[in-house]
C-alpha cells in the first residue's frame, strides 16, 4: 500500500516538497474538498463541504452545543418560551456584521420572512415552514411565533434558521447571488474569496466575541477549502505538501498514512449512523418483507462486529448502536437491543418463512457500498444472494419515490438536527420514506411532534425506537464517523453536529 501511495507522485517532486510541508508558519490550513462550493449560502448549495463553511460564517440565534447537550447564547443573549409556540428573544446589542453595519432585530423579521417567502425556493425549506411569523418588540427584541405547538421549534432556531443581512442581500435582485458575491454574515469567520474552481478562502472575524458562552472560536487565521474531486490526486497533494487535512480516506489508504510521522488519521463522530432496512409495507412488487420472520433472519446474519472491527473506518469511533439516534439528541431514549448475531437461527428462520435460499437487490448510496458488499457476503453464508444496486443520492430518492426500493443499506445524518424526531420524522408517517406503514410507529411519530413536555417526548421515542427493535423495523448497524488524515502539525477537537464530520473552529494548531 504504501508503494502504491508513493507512485501517486513522482520520487523528485515528493522530496522537493519535504522543506515546505505544512502551513502553519503561515497560518493557512488548506483542506481538500470532494466538491467545489458554489456558494456560502448552504440554502443555495447545500451538501456537506457548505455545512462545513456556512455555520461559521453565519450565525443562528441560539447554539445547540454538542458538549453540553444544551442550547447556549448567540445572537439572542437570552429567550423565554411564550407559549408553546412562540419564544422571544432579546438580541445582543454589539455585534456587527462582516462589513460593519450594526446586526438588529430587524434582520432577524428579514431572514424569517425570507425563508417564508413562496418565492424563495430551495430543497430544504421544509426545516422553517413550521415558522408562522417573526414580530419586531423593540431594536434588539424579537418573537418568533410557530404555526403549532413546535417541541422542536430550539432546535430549527439553532441549526436551520441562519440569519442574514437585510442591507447586504436586499440589494441582489435574484436573493442566490448574495451568497456568491457577497456572503456577509456575523460568523466567526468572513469569505475572503470564493472562485469554484480555486476554492473558498475564510479569514477569521477578528472581532468576533459573541460566541464566547456557546464555545466558539476561531485558532487559525485562515482556512483554504480547495476542490480536488479525486481521493488519489488528494492523497498526492498530502505527501508533496499541497494540503493539510483530507477527508473519507479509504480505510486502508487512511491507516497506511497514519503510520507516517507526518500524518495523523483522526476520526470524530457526528449524527451519522449506517443503518439497514426493508420494504415492509410491501411498496413494491416483492412482497417478502412484509413477512417479519424474513426481516429478522436477515438481521441476525449480520454481523455488525466484524463490520466495526474490519470494514467501516474510523478506530475506536466505530462502535454498533443500539438505535437509530443519539443520546446528544433531546428525547432519544430506548430499553431494548436489535437482534443479536445468529448466522444458523436466520438460516432456520428464513426456511420457516419459505425463503430460503432468496435473492434480492440491495439498494445503496454513495458512502455505503463497502459496508453493503460486506453485508452481501455475510448474507451468502446463508444462501442468500443480495446484488448490490449503487446509486446517486439523486436517484435513490427518485427510487424511493417509484416504490422500486426493496432493501436498503443507507447512512442517515439526522440533518444535524440535535433532537430524535429527526429519525421519526423523516422515515414514517406516510412520507415518500415511509417503506413500513406502521400504525404505532406513526401515531408515536404525531404524539412526539406535538408534545412539549420533554419527558414526555423521551418516553414516547423510546416506545419508538423499542417497535423499530421488536419488529424489525430498521436494524441500527453501527456509528459513521468523519475519518480525517492530516498533517501532524493539526489538532482536531472531536465530536460535532456537521455533517461534514467538522467546523472550522474545530481545528487548530499543535
Amino acid at each position: 500500500m504504501k508503494a502504491h501511495l508513493l507512485t501517486a507522485v513522482a520520487a523528485s517532486a515528493l522530496l522537493a516538497a519535504f522543506p515546505a510541508y505544512a502551513q502553519k508558519s503561515k497560518n493557512t490550513l488548506r483542506v481538500a474538498f470532494v466538491e467545489s462550493i458554489n456558494s456560502a449560502d448552504m440554502d443555495v448549495d447545500p451538501k456537506p463541504e457548505t455545512s462545513f463553511t456556512g455555520r461559521s460564517i453565519f450565525d443562528s440565534l441560539i447554539y445547540y452545543s454538542a458538549d453540553a447537550a444544551a442550547f447556549k447564547p448567540l445572537l439572542a443573549k437570552s429567550w423565554k418560551r411564550i407559549n408553546s409556540s412562540t419564544v422571544e428573544f432579546e438580541l445582543r446589542d454589539d455585534i456587527k456584521w462582516h462589513d460593519g453595519e450594526q446586526f438588529d432585530a430587524d434582520d432577524v423579521v428579514f431572514s424569517v420572512n425570507h425563508v417564508l417567502d413562496k418565492k424563495v425556493k430551495y430543497r430544504f425549506k421544509r426545516n422553517t415552514l413550521f415558522i408562522k411569523k417573526a414580530e419586531k418588540l423593540g431594536k434588539y427584541k424579537v418573537r418568533l411565533i410557530a404555526k403549532k405547538s413546535t417541541p422542536i421549534d430550539m432546535a430549527r432556531y439553532a441549526i436551520s434558521l441562519r440569519i442574514r443581512p437585510q442591507h447586504a442581500q436586499s440589494k441582489f435582485s435574484n436573493w442566490q447571488d448574495f451568497g456568491r458575491k457577497n456572503p456577509v454574515g456575523t460568523g466567526v469567520y468572513k469569505v475572503a474569496s470564493l472562485d469554484k474552481d480555486k476554492g473558498i478562502v475564510l479569514e477569521r472575524n477578528e472581532i468576533y466575541g459573541h460566541g464566547k458562552e456557546a464555545g466558539i472560536s476561531a485558532k487559525v487565521k485562515r482556512i483554504h477549502a480547495i476542490p480536488i474531486p479525486d481521493v488519489q490526486t488528494q492523497v498526492a497533494q498530502m505527501l508533496t505538501g499541497g494540503i493539510d487535512l483530507i477527508k473519507a480516506v479509504p480505510k486502508a489508504q487512511a491507516e497506511q498514512l497514519d503510520k507516517d510521522l507526518r500524518f495523523t488519521m483522526s476520526a470524530t463522530q457526528s449524527l451519522v449512523y449506517f443503518y439497514l432496512a426493508f420494504d415492509a409495507a410491501g411498496r413494491t412488487e416483492d412482497k417478502r418483507f412484509k413477512d417479519q420472520r424474513v426481516r429478522k433472519a436477515l438481521m441476525m446474519a449480520v454481523d455488525r462486529e466484524a463490520l466495526v472491527k474490519h470494514v467501516i473506518a474510523g478506530g475506536s469511533e466505530v462502535r454498533t448502536i443500539d438505535a437509530p439516534c443519539f443520546t446528544v439528541q433531546q428525547g432519544c431514549d430506548w430499553s431494548t437491543k436489535p437482534v443479536g448475531y445468529d448466522p444458523e437461527g436466520a438460516k432456520k428462520l428464513l426456511a420457516e418463512a419459505g425463503h430460503a435460499n432468496m435473492s434480492f437487490e440491495l439498494s445503496s448510496f454513495s458512502g455505503a457500498h463497502d459496508v453493503s458488499e460486506a453485508v452481501a457476503g455475510q448474507w451468502s453464508k446463508i444462501g442468500v444472494k443480495a446484488k448490490i444496486f449503487r446509486m446517486t443520492f439523486g436517484s435513490y430518492r427518485k427510487r424511493q419515490r417509484d416504490n422500486k426500493q426493496v432493501a436498503l443499506l443507507g447512512r442517515y445524518s439526522s440533518g444535524g438536527l440535535p433532537d430524535a424526531h429527526a429519525l421519526t420524522g423523516f422515515y414514517f408517517g406516510g412520507t415518500a420514506r415511509d417503506y413500513y406503514h406502521d400504525e404505532q410507529l406513526n401515531k408515536l411519530t404525531k404524539m412526539g411532534a406535538s408534545t412539549m413536555d420533554m419527558n414526555k417526548r423521551k418516553a414516547i421515542y423510546r416506545k419508538a425506537m423499542d417497535r423499530m427493535n421488536t419488529q424489525n423495523i430498521i436494524f441500527p448497524i453501527a456509528t459513521n464517523p468523519a475519518v480525517f488524515v492530516h498533517t501532524s502539525e493539526v489538532n482536531m477537537k472531536k465530536g460535532s453536529l456537521s455533517n461534514y464530520g467538522i467546523e472550522p473552529t474545530d481545528l487548530s494548531w499543535k
